[in-house]
């Protein structure tokens, strides 16, 4: 794009005029350490002319090198000084190569710099470091073109930059450069590329920059400028793109900038810049391209709807919209169905909007990205959506929509991935969504999805990540799982799916994590599950499985967490692998699992008998009830012997407890039991935490998090007692899980307290102890 430059190659044989010309060109070859292709190798030999070697051209007149292009051809070496010989060059284009080492004085050769017939400099793409001389422009006043980005360029930009009268462009970006963006870049008459982004230059942007009338481009985006944008961007009539992304930028948008007819794109993105749009953005006729997420934004108070984008319909050239991470609330109008149909990406995640999503988005047919999670969007999904021929992301995640998913979404053929998660979506999954063969991440879990999965679901052979968990859905897995060779992640848990594990879930090659806690599964635990070599996690806790735990599982050398508590399964539990690395957490509550002390089970040995003898009646003494006819109460106390039994290996003869025992484990295992979480949940991959979250919640909303299958059948919620003894354990569990371990109880306060707890417990039921 930038050098234009056309010479005819001479044929001829060096002079003694020229010879300096040929040893600065061997200099350079004598430095190259390594040529991929031989090129210079092999075609820059003394015994031809230079003219006639690749990369060089000569002038017509005089056999002398005018231009010295040998961009992108993977050389490795350094730049020798003798180049600053060429006094006849115009034009060095050494870009997209590995030029590197040391540079006389760490710098860019200063003889390259004393090159008065220089024009253009291209070391684009290398690894050249060093500081740019202060006096970088006197001796080459015809500079038209210093294209340096992608090296390793440090110091500051010389203020004198303003002597290269004829620079049209500068670009720094992607190097170390720090301090100020100097004013003086703003006195050059014909500059009209001038890009600096991805340094750490500090203090404000430039008034100066805003007054160039050639200025086409600016990109002072990845920096730490702080401040405001100038208010008086007024003289720039042939801007097209601003690019201020990701700095320290506060204060309103000026009004100024959306009167800039000419402007195509508009990255003001990861500020924190406040204020609203205004109705003159409708100026912007050429606009393709508006970047304003991550900033304080907001619309018009006035207006309970988002009265922008009837003014943005007037953009006709719009391409990408991201307004993601504001502060916009109030109602999507009708008129976003007026946007032109080139919009291909629209993005209005984690702002305040509320209502129905209109019917008229059905309207973007050229939409190929529609985002709007994290809101508060109610309703039904627009059946509209059939029309987006074009959808390949759809994500209307965490927001409140209600109704069935529409069968028409399955009119979106080219869709690759569907979030819907965090909704009050019901209903069965529609037969349809297995016939999308170019779906890849589908995504549904936290909803009230009912009836039992689709078979052609399982047809999906390229789905990557299917997540459907924490809905009410039924009925078995069916052999048919294991077609999906590419799956990834699979996590049906929290549900009430029920029958045998099917072993071709084995065949899943690929598969990294796997979620079937909290169903009804039963049955063995598949042997074959010993052939997923990539598996990092496995849950399939809170289910009916029995059996044993597959030997097979110790050569899963990935797996990284592993949990069947709450089920039948007895045995051995494998030692070998991964296995040595896990906790009595995630063997708890089996019906005879054996092993080493540390997992808080029997061992597998002749004296087992006896030790379970001994564990029973001092689990017996501090849990069990006398009235076993309530069935809340034993559920509670039940959970209680479990704690216990998590530090039973530290009870010795006399019955003294260990101060050693891992209390921050334990406090996790309390949250998991009362809650039926796991930190692994996916509600907890963004900012929230299981600890957060329990932390929340205790003492006002402890109802709202406590596992209701605690409570008896017939029973429709918590007494004043049971609330009380929930309060208590989640308070004792996050005094477990303090940050500092210094701020932790220790193993004989905590037994203090469950004793108390269970006394209290047991008292207000009327139940001596």
């Amino acid at each position: 794009m930038l050098f234009m430059f056309l010479a005819k190659k001479c044929i001829s044989t060096p002079t003694r005029n020229n010879i300096t010309d040929q040893e600065a060109l061997l200099a350079l070859k004598a430095a190259i350490t390594y040529d991929p292709q031989n090129l210079l190798k092999s075609n820059w030999a003394t015994n031809t002319s230079f003219c006639n070697w690749v990369g060089i051209t000569c002038s017509n007149r005089r056999e002398r090198v005018t231009e010295l292009n040998i961009s992108g051809m993977g050389l490795v070496g350094t730049i020798p000084p003798q180049l600053g010989n060429l006094s006849f060059l115009w034009l060095i284009d050494v870009r997209d190569n590995h030029f590197h080492g040391y540079i006389p004085l760490s710098t860019i050769p200063h003889g390259i710099f004393n090159m008065s017939s220089l024009v253009a400099i291209g070391f684009t793409y290398n690894s050249i470091y060093g500081n740019l001389p202060e006096n970088i422009c006197d001796n080459i006043p015809n500079l038209v073109y210093l294209q340096l980005s992608a090296n390793l360029l440090s110091g500051q930009i010389p203020s004198r930059i303003w002597k290269c009268r004829k620079l049209q462009s500068i670009s720094l970006s992607s190097n170390f450069f720090v301090g100020e963006i100097p004013e003086e870049v703003g006195y050059l008459p014909l500059l009209r590329i001038l890009l600096l982004g991805g340094n750490n230059f500090t203090g404000h942007v430039p008034q100066s920059i805003f007054n160039m009338n050639s200025i086409q481009n600016i990109d002072f985006s990845f920096n730490s400028l702080s401040g405001t944008i100038p208010p008086n961007v007024v003289n720039v009539p042939n801007l097209q793109h601003l690019m201020l992304q990701y700095n320290n930028l506060t204060g309103h948008i000026p009004a100024s900038v959306f009167n800039i007819s000419t402007l195509v794109r508009i990255s003001l993105d990861g500020n924190s810049l406040s204020g609203f749009l205004p109705k003159t953005i409708r100026n912007l006729r050429a606009l393709q391209v508006l970047f304003l997420q991550g900033n304080f934004l907001r619309n018009d108070p006035s207006s309970p709807e988002l009265d922008f984008f009837t003014s943005l319909a007037n953009c006709r050239a719009l391409i990408k919209l991201h307004l993601e991470d504001n502060l916009f609330s109030g109602i999507l109008p009708q008129s976003i169905g007026n946007l032109t149909r080139n919009l291909s990406d629209l993005d209005m995640d984690n702002n305040k909007l509320v209502g129905n999503i209109p019917s008229e988005l059905g309207n973007l047919s050229g939409l190929i990205s529609l985002s709007l999670k994290g809101n508060n969007l109610s309703g039904a999904i627009p059946a509209t959506v059939a029309r987006l021929g074009n959808l390949q992301l759809l994500d209307l995640s965490s927001n409140n929509l209600n109704g069935s998913i529409p069968t028409d979404l399955c009119y979106a053929r080219r869709l690759s991935e569907v979030n819907l998660r965090e909704n009050q979506l019901s209903g069965a999954l529609p037969h349809c969504i297995g016939l999308l063969n170019s779906l890849r991440i589908l995504v549904l879990d936290s909803n009230a999805l009912s009836a039992s999965i689709p078979l052609s679901l399982w047809g999906l052979k390229d789905l990557l990540v299917l997540t459907l968990s924490f809905n009410s859905l039924n009925g078995s897995l069916p052999p048919q799982v294991g077609q999906m060779a590419a799956l990834s992640q699979l996590n049906l848990s929290g549900n009430h799916l029920f029958g045998d594990i099917p072993s071709t879930l084995g065949n899943l090659m690929g598969l990294q994590t796997l979620y079937l806690s909290n169903n009804r599964f039963q049955g063995a635990i598949p042997e074959s599950f010993g052939n997923l070599k990539d598996l990092t996690a496995l849950d399939l806790s809170y289910n009916n499985l029995s059996g044993k735990i597959p030997k097979s599982l110790e050569g899963l050398v990935t797996l990284k967490y592993f949990n069947v508590s709450f089920n039948e399964l007895e045995g051995e539990i494998p030692s070998a692998g991964s296995f040595a690395n896990f906790t009595a957490g995630s063997f708890i509550s089996n019906k005879a699992l054996c092993g080493p002390p540390r997992l808080q089970v029997p061992p597998c040995s002749s004296d087992s008998h006896s030790h379970s003898k001994t564990t029973k009646s001092i689990l017996l003494r501090f849990v069990l009830p006398p009235v076993a006819s309530l069935v809340l109460i034993v559920s509670f106390l039940l959970l209680l012997r479990l704690m216990y039994m998590f530090c039973s290996s530290e009870y010795g003869l006399d019955g003294v407890v260990s101060k050693m025992t891992d209390v921050y484990s334990f406090g996790i295992m309390l949250m998991e039991i009362f809650t039926r979480r796991k930190p692994t949940d996916e509600m907890f991959d963004g900012g929230m935490s299981l600890i957060r979250w329990v932390k929340d919640s205790v003492p006002s909303s402890i109802t709202n998090i406590a596992d209701f299958q605690l409570l008896n059948r017939d029973q429709h919620g918590w007494s004043v007692n049971e609330e009380n003894c929930l309060v208590s354990i989640m308070e004792l569990a996050i005094q477990c899980t303090h940050e500092l371990p210094e701020e932790r109880s220790n193993m004989v306060e905590i037994l203090a307290r469950l004793k108390k707890i269970n006394v209290v417990f047991l008292g207000n039921c009327g139940i001596a102890y």
